[in-house]
């Protein structure tokens, strides 16, 4: 069951942690110039997938907010 009953990984970059999903979530926004917060969270459940977290992030709220674009992606 996703969500809270899940553990949240760090990622260590060098010497460095990071949270995994906050780490795979700035690569992701550091891509896409245009995308919406649904998407931004589908696409970064896929990049934690590839480094091999099994994590997967929820978004939940209004449609109208959750289907919306992130402001500074635009």
């Amino acid at each position: 069951m996703p969500g809270e009953r899940e553990f949240s990984y760090e990622y260590r970059h060098g010497v460095t942690s990071y949270g995994a999903f906050t780490y795979a979530l700035c690569l992701e926004l550091r891509q896409r110039k245009r995308i919406s917060f649904k998407r931004l969270v589908e696409v970064t459940t896929d990049r934690l997938a590839k480094l091999g977290y099994a994590q997967r992030p929820q978004i939940l709220g209004p449609r109208a907010i959750v289907d919306a674009r992130v402001p500074w992606s635009d």
